[in-house]
Formats: structure tokens, sequence, C-alpha cells
């Protein structure tokens, strides 16, 4: 399938790059000790001002992955001078071990103030959650944690804690970072009470997913002890015996304050798809498919990956799965709709999912968004040709509320970007114009380079 990454300027229309936004629709960030080395983006969010001017938020990590800076621009891509030191902020280093805080969110506060949240090496075998807080001019909030840093060590269980302890943090690698971005979700809220709720992992040495929590904290960074078991709730199939620890992959509040969370476990040679729902006390909902968990069947009997998960302000919730075929190798996005008890939705694609078909190519959808007229955002990459792997372009896939593709969007509700080779779609975000990061391979280097790009809507 072959698809312009834009069309002729009197021809454009929803899906091509947006003009108005940096340099033909994408921005690149550069390193300010390094120019013109390019800095790589891990996290974007777009958030109006109290001026009414929006402003776009971007966490980065340096080339050589020993710095980390949270960046703002201007909604026409442009860094905004009047933040922190020309628009950069860098974080500082997480002492004693002098580690490296990735940012992989945001939470937006109503005093202005930013809470960047990720992950820090721990010291004791794991990468843990952790958070940083920018005040509105760009600087450290030292009222927040310590000293504008906090670090969360959540109760692992005891079968899951290494035997032996990796005090010194792995050599930091782009390929480990892409890797471990898929287990830190960037989804974060604040609550009606002025908690701030967020998704996290606990993640080995290896980058390998270990458990995964939802945390609840005050603006302060201490942990909200009503909140679960001293602020962390253990995302897991408790339905089963024994339990089994989900790879959670997004989440999203409903109408009614609670929390849905879509991921993964695995089930013999296979894995499951589960969506879970929890009430603001981080208690299962047993309103939601009769024990607060509701499994994604895939027809073909084979492996289910969350991808994404939404709520709409009637309470259904729209999920992303990937639904594998043939020994895993290949995989189609499924877009499913769930009514708020947990049933299928039959006004949404006669109540079966919604699966995006680019044959002869196979979509590899990585994250969804909601937009402004409730259409459906899928983002990911093309691969040619059925092959698992490969060379591949940035896919971004609109549906309609019913789950049909929405054919004024690309080219029959799908726009190739053939210059880029992914969007990440976990960082595709919502509005009437959707906002996120491609990547591409340098011409020279030939190693991902990052932008942050913007679609016409």
């Amino acid at each position: 399938m072959s698809t312009p990454t834009s069309s002729p300027a009197n021809q454009r229309k929803a899906g091509d790059l947006d003009p108005s936004f940096g340099s033909g629709g994408t921005v690149d960030i550069m390193e300010p000790p390094r120019p013109p080395s390019r800095l790589y983006i891990d996290a974007v969010a777009p958030v109006p001002s109290d001026s009414g001017e929006q402003y776009i938020y971007v966490a980065c990590t340096g080339r050589h992955m020993d710095q980390s800076y949270i960046v703002r621009m201007r909604g026409n891509g442009t860094l905004d001078a009047g933040f922190g030191n020309a628009g950069y902020v860098q974080i500082p280093l997480l002492e004693p071990l002098g580690t490296v805080a990735a940012i992989s969110g945001f939470l937006f506060l109503e005093s202005g103030n930013v809470i960047g949240h990720g992950r820090v090496w721990g010291g004791q075998g794991f990468y843990l959650p952790a958070a940083v807080c920018i005040t509105p001019d760009g600087s450290l909030d030292t009222s927040f944690g310590d000293q504008g840093l906090a670090i969360y060590n959540p109760p692992l269980p005891e079968d899951l804690k290494p035997e032996t302890e990796l005090k010194q943090e792995p050599l930091p690698s782009r390929n480990r970072q892409q890797k471990h971005s898929s287990w830190t979700p960037a989804t974060a809220s604040t609550r009606a009470d002025d908690k701030l709720l967020f998704l996290a992992a606990v993640v080995d040495g290896f980058y390998d997913h270990v458990a995964s929590f939802a945390l609840k904290i005050t603006p302060s960074g201490a942990l909200d002890n009503r909140f679960g078991k001293g602020g962390f709730v253990l995302i897991e199939d408790s339905t089963v015996s024994p339990a089994r620890l989900l790879d959670a992959r997004d989440y999203d509040i409903d109408f009614q304050g609670g929390i849905v969370v879509a991921g993964t476990v695995r089930t013999g040679n296979e894995q499951e798809g589960l969506v879970a729902r929890y009430d603001a006390r981080g208690v299962l909902d047993r309103g939601f498919g009769g024990t607060g968990i509701v499994r994604i069947v895939n027809p073909s009997g084979f492996s289910t990956h969350m991808r994404g998960v939404k709520t709409s302000e009637d309470g259904k919730v729209i999920a992303l799965a990937a639904f594998f075929t043939a020994q895993s190798l290949y995989q189609h996005p499924a877009v499913i709709k769930l009514m708020p008890a947990g049933y299928l939705d039959p006004s949404f694609n006669n109540g079966e999912p919604a699966t995006i078909d680019l044959s002869p190519a196979i979509f590899v959808a990585s994250g969804i968004a909601i937009d402004d007229g409730r259409r459906i955002i899928v983002g990911g990459r093309s691969v040619e040709d059925h092959a698992p792997v490969g060379p591949s372009n940035a896919c971004v896939s609109r549906l309609m509320p019913n789950g049909i593709l929405d054919g004024s969007f690309g080219e029959k509700g799908t726009m190739i970007l053939e210059e880029f080779h992914e969007c990440r779609g976990e960082e595709v975000h919502s509005g009437v114009k959707a906002m996120g990061i491609l990547m591409k391979p340098d011409d020279v280097s030939r190693v991902a380079s990052d932008y942050v790009f913007r679609l016409l809507g």
C-alpha cells in the first residue's frame, strides 16, 4: 500500500502533516551541549495555557543516554525561550548513584506545575517508578519529593525479588530504552480529589517486565496511603488461582472515577489480553464483566497483546489489541468497544472487534487515542509483504465512533508516512489534530532519529 506523506498545498486533507507546525509538520529537538546531535524523544503532551495558547511538553534523552530533559514548545513547534534555559530543563542526576531519570509521561496540575513521571535505576536490580516536578517557568520545584525528585519502591512479592543484587546500572542503549518504553506507559491522570494517578512498571536490569502497579500520590509527591496498599495497586488477574501478573500497557479514568487498565498475561505458550476496572480505592469493580476483568478473545485462538485503552464520556471502554496468527509471527490490530458493564457494544462494528487490514502489508499498532470528534486514532507502523520484521513505514488510521474507517482521513481511513519508519502509537494524542512521535533512520549514522509530528484534522 502506498500513500503519499502529504498532498499538494491546494489538496491537503485530514491525515496530512500539518504545514503550520515546525518544518512541514515535524520538529526535531537538538541536544544543548552537543549540537547538531538530536535528542531521543520519549513522550509528548500538548496542553493549553491560561492565556489560551497551546504548549507542548516533550520528554527527551541524550544520545549517550546520560542526560534527560523536559522541553517546552509553543503550538507552532518553536521552542519556548521563556521556559527553563531557552526552552530546556535538564533533569538532575539522582544521587548517590548518579543515574538518569527517564521521563515517559506528564501530569499537569492546576497550579501550573508539571510532573514528569518515568523510571530510574534503583540500585537493587530494578528500575523503579520515579517523578520530577517542574514549575511553570521551568525551575525544579524543591517542595516536591526530595528536592524536586521522588522515587517509589513498590511492594514486590517475595518470589519476584532477585536472588542477587545488581548494584551497577546496566550499560544504557537505545534498543533497551525502546524496549523499556513499552513497559512504562505514558498515561497519567489528575483525580478530582487533587490526587495524582499513574501507571508504572518495575523492570529488571535486562529491561524485562517484573510487575505493573497503579500509583496514587499527592501534589507534593507523597504516596496516598488510602489508595490500595500504601498507595500501590498491583495489577493482576486475581480471578484465577494462583493470581497472574498483568503486563499493563495503558489505563484511563472513566466518568465515575473508575480506573480501567489494559494488559497481557501469559497462558502456556500463548498470551491473553485482559481489561480490568478498579474503583477509585483500587478495588476490582465487579460491575465490570462480573469479576472486574474482561478477557479479549482472539477469534484465531492465538495470542492477544493489549496495546492501549481509553474510556468515553458515557462510560464505554475502547481497547486496542493485536490479534496474532500462526506462531505469533503475524498480527492485525483490533479495536474493541465495551459497554460500561463489560460486554461488547452492539452499536460498534455490529458487536465485533474492528480490525484494520492493510494487505498485503500488516499494521503493527502500538497505541490508541480518541479525538474531539469521538473518532478513534490508531498509530504504529506498516510492514510490507507480511514479514514480521523488516522495513516499515509510519502509519496512522482513524475510525468513526461506530468502528468504520473514516474515509475522509488519509487514503480510505489510513495515512502512511513513507519518510518515517514508525509512529509511536502510545504517544498519539487526541484533539482535532493528532500529535505524537515519529521515528526514521538518520541518513548518515543510520541511528533512529525522533520527531514530534502533527497531522491535519
